[in-house]
């Protein structure tokens, strides 16, 4: 099954990883807790129905790159661990429960993960892995981690709601549609689940594949068409290296000096803050060079918050960067001829509702364009 041609843009090691807590109640307990392991292995195995190609694992050709999915059936990964504290002692009295807060800042909480090309392409890697982690109040974290190559955060997220519906029809007795309140009846069978109904879910083209919808002949001419704006060049049993740069690649420089560590930040935005964002840079919003605001301009939450962080980061850099000198009135340059830290800014386009993509589209439909921006003033001043 090879993968779409969005999906050979994301870099293959890199996942989409996302912790989900679930309080407990005065009666459950680490052993009893909120969300029983059993019960949530049965809602797995359902979601799978609808999802089969998260039971296989990354393949990428030797010889032209392309990724695809094989080995299918192979299954996912559930995990089990406890955690002896409870959840209202990772944090202050009264105080909000942030990332940072949890054991080793939620990475305890995801299955092991081993970021190298041999280990996603490895038969000990799935695509999906999830990690329930009981606390000592009953209180329960599942880490979900997926392979980014295989689908974006909007599949991803699509699912676990879908987990989410297989997992109230299994406990109809749940009252609530949020995620939050994911548990089974107070009666239900902790071990030994009751068989559930039907997969309250509609896989993707399930008319196409399920043998109902299409002829064979229209299925082979479904997979024959090319479309007319982009292609692929067929490159099997050619080098993955092309010769002549071969000499190249073998003189290359040494590996360079190792840059500064990365050290993270966690920023928590409300929804106040970002509705409040998002309002502000659609008042700014401009049509083109006119600086006059466009009267049905938009810009989209995740946009606003990007440009937020790129122009902080670019202010941290110019602060930073070897060689700056201070001016009068607190502006700050360079020294004569040196260049300004970059400013590429790399966001994100939704492309599903562009190219009207099949509903429920559980791939990549996301590119991340980078973008350089040529602001002269883009410096400390103006941010």
């Amino acid at each position: 099954m090879t993968l779409g041609a969005l999906d050979q843009q994301v870099y293959p090691i890199v996942p989409i990883a996302v912790v989900f807590i679930y309080p407990g109640t005065p009666s459950t307990t680490c052993t009893s807790p909120a969300i029983p392991i059993p019960a949530l292995k049965t809602a797995l195995s359902h979601l799978l129905d609808a999802y089969p190609h998260l039971t296989g694992r990354l393949h990428i050709s030797p010889t032209t790159g392309t990724r695809s999915i094989d080995r299918l059936g192979a299954g996912i990964h559930l995990h089990g661990a406890t955690c002896a504290s409870t959840l209202s002692s990772l944090t202050p009295p009264n105080a909000r429960l942030t990332l940072p807060d949890l054991p080793a800042g939620g990475n305890a909480l995801l299955a092991p993960y081993e970021p190298t090309l041999a280990a996603v392409c490895a038969d000990r890697t799935p695509i999906l892995s999830v990690q329930h982690t009981a606390f000592a109040c009953g209180a329960v974290a599942l880490g979900l981690r997926a392979l980014h190559t295989v689908v974006d955060s909007d599949a991803f997220f699509q699912i676990v709601r879908d987990l989410a519906a297989v997992y109230r029809s299994l406990f109809p007795a749940t009252t609530t549609t949020s995620m939050t309140c994911l548990r089974p009846a107070d009666d239900a069978p902790a071990v030994h689940p009751p068989p559930p109904p039907p997969t309250p879910l509609t896989p993707y083209l399930a008319a196409e594949t399920g043998g109902g919808g299409l002829t064979a002949e229209e299925r082979h001419e479904a997979l024959a068409f090319r479309p007319a704006l982009f292609a692929v060049e067929d490159e099997e049993g050619k080098e993955a290296v092309p010769e002549r740069y071969a000499d190249k690649l073998q003189d290359a420089t040494p590996t360079p000096t190792p840059t500064p560590p990365v050290e993270g930040r966690v920023m928590r935005f409300t929804r106040a803050q970002l509705a409040a964002l998002k309002a502000a840079a659609t008042a700014t919003a401009t049509p083109g060079d006119d600086d006059v605001p466009a009267p049905d301009a938009w810009v989209s939450t995740y946009d606003a918050l990007s440009a937020l962080v790129w122009t902080r980061v670019h202010a941290a850099r110019v602060r930073l960067r070897p060689g700056k000198k201070q001016q009068q009135g607190g502006k700050e340059e360079g020294e004569e001829g040196e260049a300004l830290p970059s400013r590429d800014f790399l966001t994100s386009v939704n492309y599903r509702e562009r190219l009207a993509l099949p509903a429920r589209y559980p791939f990549n439909a996301v590119f991340a364009p980078p973008i350089e921006s040529h602001i002269p003033d883009l410096k400390l001043d103006s941010i």
